[in-house]
């Protein structure tokens, strides 16, 4: 991307700050504005937050996503909400955004998540109810 001056296109994120810093990135929690004083099953964003990302993702068309294995569902799928507020159709996977995983998915399981390689079986009702504590 460096070399077609197209680096702010590109937005590298890691589970971990070990990680982030590794590929010259956030982790992804600080960059869905999450942190210490907001638990990362509190999905509540204020307008503030939201107008943030919004100009944030405004540029973004590639998102790398490094360890891919410690993300688990509900952080993907919260990945996926942030992303379309890029102003797309809300059935656009991550708003249009290409998404690049790297990694092992079975290295390290995510901590207090799903793992994507799970076997998901849901029912309307549960999916219901799940979707709607991730919103």
């Amino acid at each position: 991307m460096s070399h077609h001056n197209r680096t702010h296109t590109l937005q590298s994120v890691a589970p971990s700050s070990a990680a982030a810093v590794g590929i010259d990135g956030l982790t992804i929690q600080s960059m869905l504005h999450e942190g210490r004083s907001k638990p990362s099953n509190n999905c509540t964003l204020t307008q503030t937050d939201i107008s943030a990302m919004e100009i944030e993702w405004r540029n973004i068309d590639y998102c790398l996503i490094d360890e891919i294995s410690m993300v688990g569902c509900y952080m993907l799928a919260r990945l996926h909400r942030i992303t379309i507020a890029k102003h797309t159709e809300p059935t656009t996977p991550f708003g249009g955004i290409n998404m690049i995983f790297l990694g092992d998915f079975v290295q390290y399981p995510p901590v207090l998540d799903r793992p994507l390689y799970s076997n998901i079986v849901l029912t309307n009702d549960t999916l219901a109810n799940t979707l709607s504590t991730i919103n």
